[in-house]
């Protein structure tokens, strides 16, 4: 289906001048946990892929779901420790760039498990001890193939184009400033802050004030909001609520809705159905509301008592039922980003949404 290689969907030079949030992106959910046994109770509850990073780069995937733990650096799903360093997903990330330089990788990051204070020092360390960073040249590596900086509203942070990110990997963070201190109040709107999406305020809320905001900043702003968090297990499908701006005034549309339905009592194919309901729901207003938001779209669904391959793999099942989405119940207009598990399966899953950007 793919006129280029799905390893270099995005080197496209009519995707120059587009930004993150209006492509369609293939993306997985929990992208470290393949070295996981699919045998034991634990291991398969908290296994979501087959495939390697690696495999990942070359199925078109450019979303990335890393969790880490902060003890040993180790990427977690949950408690369930995977055995795969973050040093090494890094360093598959800096191999594909040298291949790839017309790639964009995004890695949203959550912190999973371990010490919480001075987290986010952490992951920049182990980012520039891939990428080494000298502050007094713009060609050092890190200046050169990390884009860390927040994406923001105004001229000091302004939304880059696909043209201006190529070759970089693009830092999204899911963790910020509140008692636990993953990351310092200095850091948080800093160079090396990363694209916060931890916690948010109504759009509504953001218009409101944007009109009288009496010579405030958004980030002092922000500050004394009640805000709204990541919408864990969730969805609002309300869509005067879904509209979620974050401290630097970038709208986020979240759909994270993984546990769909009653454990018991339900047939998978049921359950698959009513998840890939919520996804198009999200899928449909991304083709005709808030165009300037960035849809994160998710895909997956897991429950206690069963896991997550046999919700997303067969007939019937999330990963069909999405592909079907895409190449029969389909607007002329596609954006937004899917993580997916398993996303190997069916073989051309990650085709069918990349194509859509050509």
């Amino acid at each position: 289906m793919a006129t280029i290689p799905l390893s270099d969907w995005m080197k496209q030079a009519k995707l120059d001048d587009k930004k993150l949030h209006q492509l369609c992106i293939p993306g997985t959910h929990d992208s470290g946990t393949f070295p996981l046994p699919q045998s034991g109770v634990e291991d398969q509850i908290s296994k979501t892929q087959k495939s390697t990073i690696f495999e990942q780069l070359n199925l078109g995937i450019r979303f990335f779901d890393i969790r880490v733990n902060a003890d040993n650096m180790q990427i977690n799903h949950g408690k369930t420790a995977t055995g795969l360093l973050l040093s090494e997903v890094l360093q598959i990330f800096w191999a594909f760039f040298q291949n790839h330089p017309g790639e964009v990788v995004v890695m949203h990051v959550k912190h999973e498990w371990g010490v919480t204070k001075g987290f986010h020092t952490k992951m920049v360390d182990a980012i520039k001890a891939i990428w080494p960073d000298d502050p007094n040249d713009p060609d050092c590596p890190f200046a050169k193939h990390v884009y860390m900086k927040p994406m923001g509203l105004n001229s000091s942070y302004p939304i880059p184009t696909i043209s201006q990110l190529r070759g970089k990997l693009v830092y999204m963070r899911r963790y910020g400033v509140d008692k636990r201190e993953f990351i310092t109040k200095a850091q948080q709107d800093g160079p090396e802050s990363g694209i916060p999406v931890d916690s948010f305020a109504l759009g509504t809320d953001y218009n409101a004030w944007s009109k009288n905001h009496g010579g405030q900043t958004w980030q002092q702003r922000f500050d004394t909001l009640s805000l709204q968090g990541w919408p864990d297990n969730g969805g609002n499908f309300d869509v005067a609520h879904i509209d979620f701006r974050n401290r630097h005034g970038i709208s986020f549309v979240i759909q994270d809705w993984y546990s769909i339905g009653p454990a018991h009592g339900s047939s998978y194919p049921a359950q698959c159905e009513s998840k890939i309901a919520s996804v198009k729901i999200y899928r449909d207003s991304a083709s005709s509301e808030f165009p300037d938001s960035w849809y994160l779209n998710f895909v997956n669904v897991t429950q206690t008592a069963y896991y997550p391959i046999e919700y997303a793999v067969g007939d019937g099942r999330c990963n069909n039922r999405l592909r079907t989405m895409f190449t029969v119940d389909a607007p002329t207009k596609q954006r937004g980003t899917f993580p997916l598990d398993y996303c190997e399966s069916p073989s051309d899953l990650t085709d069918v949404i990349a194509v859509w950007n050509n």
